[in-house]
């Protein structure tokens, strides 16, 4: 027997006026913190990683080209991740007492996995602009973005 439709009605309802009551503001400021705390917990530190293995690679001679770089720079890449990551919840079970359900267990879990997933884009990225040379800027820009974000969406 179905329930009435009064009943199946109103957790939507309540719902609808929950979703609804916040204000326009409310949501962009939410929005705007969530976006700032990815890019400074795992998109900078990543960059940074990689570009701080690069940089490492260079002195020790390799050339971009090889798979000894690439293997570099997605390590540096992963570093970053796991660090930015492991940094940054740490900072927030420890300041914050709102997020104190944080299990840190789970969250170095999260960090390995999302920092192996930044190896392999990581990697890929200089194979993905090599190939990509010659064919100007937004064929390029293009080209590695889609390459690095399928490595980084189909790692094994």
């Amino acid at each position: 027997r179905l329930p009435a439709p009064s009943a199946l009605r109103a957790p939507l309802a309540k719902l609808h006026m929950k979703l609804y009551t916040r204000s326009k503001d409310n949501l962009i400021r939410d929005r705007l913190k969530k976006s700032l705390e990815f890019a400074g917990s795992k998109v900078f530190p990543a960059g940074a990683g990689w570009q701080a293995a690069s940089v490492f690679a260079g002195d020790l001679g390799l050339a971009s080209t090889s798979l000894a770089f690439c293997l570099l720079v997605g390590i540096g890449n992963l570093l970053g991740v796991f660090i930015g990551h492991s940094f940054s919840t740490f900072w927030v079970k420890t300041f914050y007492k709102e997020a104190a359900t944080n299990n840190l267990n789970n969250e170095m879990q999260v960090a390995t996995l999302l920092g192996g997933a930044a190896f392999f884009s990581g990697a890929i990225h200089q194979p993905a602009l090599n190939a990509m040379h010659g064919y100007g800027f937004g064929a390029s820009f293009l080209g590695v973005g889609v390459a690095c974000s399928f490595a980084f969406l189909h790692q094994p």
